[in-house]
């Protein structure tokens, strides 16, 4: 250790001598993140012409177990249902456009409900390209 201005400064040692720190201690490095209580893989649910039925995954960040109730959407023609009745940390959903599908602009958002008790309704954008 090196003695600078009455405060110890670590030093490491190389091949020329001695080259001093600012760090008196070790680092460590802590990751986090913010895990969100339930989120939707896609994003972002896409149609198009040839492609008229699509599935996402709803999941729950805390693990724990959920039903999918209802799903809805304000727009005329899509169609959606929970793949299975039973609670899981992880769902899938089911849903389909029919030949009368009205969507603004291309655009639309599914509204799922659920019996999580942190969140209720899960809204899924839709997109259509064509």
């Amino acid at each position: 250790m090196l003695h600078d201005n009455a405060r110890l400064i670590p030093c490491l040692r190389t091949a020329s001598g001695c080259a001093r720190t600012e760090r008196a201690s070790p680092e460590h490095v802590v990751q986090w993140q913010v895990v969100a209580a339930l989120t939707s893989s896609p994003k972002v649910v896409v149609f198009s012409s040839q492609r008229r039925a699509a599935r996402f995954l709803l999941r729950a960040g805390d693990g724990r177990a959920f039903r999918v109730l209802k799903v809805e959407c304000a727009s005329a023609g899509v169609l959606g249902r929970p793949a299975s009745a039973e609670p899981g940390s992880t769902q899938v959903v089911e849903v389909k456009l029919d030949g009368q599908t009205k969507l603004d602009e291309g655009r639309g958002v599914l509204s799922v409900q659920i019996d999580h008790p942190a969140v209720k309704i899960v809204e899924v954008p839709l997109l259509i390209l064509d």
